[in-house]
């Protein structure tokens, strides 16, 4: 079962799953396969399929339709224009918002690399939980589609991005409907709200999704 019987958790097998999936991409950049996994949690095959499913249905991750994950909230298993260097490695992230909470889920000041998703340049941020600590260019922000009920590596993570500027953040928005744009601080905040608590001992038997932008505006 994905959720404890006491409160809406997910079950400890699961979490622990989950915890081991986001370590080894961490650690190797690569998704170990489901018999490391059982034998690193000391389980089955099968309970490793049974959890698999579990964490899709939570939206902590995403399987394709042969069962093979191909995302790992915030963590992309294949590259991606959002990158964040963990412990000297570049690991990705499935969008800009998701890039900016990884600091919080690691409790860790990290460096993040983007680029305009207008004109391509790049834009390197560092930044630690609840603030950004530098960033180049300093009119860079984050352009983000409004959170829906569908899978978000299908609806969101695609049109989050970073931009070098507002000029760039307008031209996106016009092309992108349902996107607005967001300062950096905000988009930080968004993301914590979203990843703080990921890796914790005990997570919601739902992914937490963002309900609401902060300050920002419409196109």
């Amino acid at each position: 079962m994905p959720v404890t019987a006491d409160a809406m958790l997910l079950h400890d097998q699961t979490r622990r799953l989950h915890r081991a999936l986001v370590d080894a991409v961490l650690t190797t950049g690569r998704v170990p396969e489901p018999s490391a996994l059982a034998a690193t949690l000391d389980t089955s095959l099968e309970a490793i399929r049974d959890g698999l499913r579990n964490l899709a249905t939570a939206d902590y991750l995403a399987l394709d339709a042969s069962g093979h994950l191909t995302c790992l909230y915030p963590l992309s298993v294949v590259p991606t224009p959002h990158a964040v260097v963990v412990n000297g490695s570049r690991r990705f992230a499935m969008c800009a918002i998701d890039a900016l909470g990884m600091p919080a889920m690691l409790d860790q000041e990290l460096d993040i690399e983007g680029r305009c998703a207008v004109c391509d340049v790049s834009i390197a941020l560092r930044a630690c939980p609840s603030m950004v600590v530098t960033v180049a260019p300093t009119t860079a922000m984050v352009v983000a589609r409004r959170d829906e009920a569908e899978p978000a590596f299908a609806t969101c993570c695609p049109f989050t991005v970073f931009v070098c500027g507002q000029e760039h953040a307008d031209q996106f928005m016009r092309r992108i409907t349902g996107t607005r744009v967001l300062s950096l601080p905000d988009a930080l905040q968004h993301a914590e709200a979203i990843f703080r608590g990921v890796l914790a001992a005990e997570i919601p038997a739902t992914r937490p999704r963002g309900k609401g932008w902060g300050p920002s505006r419409d196109a």
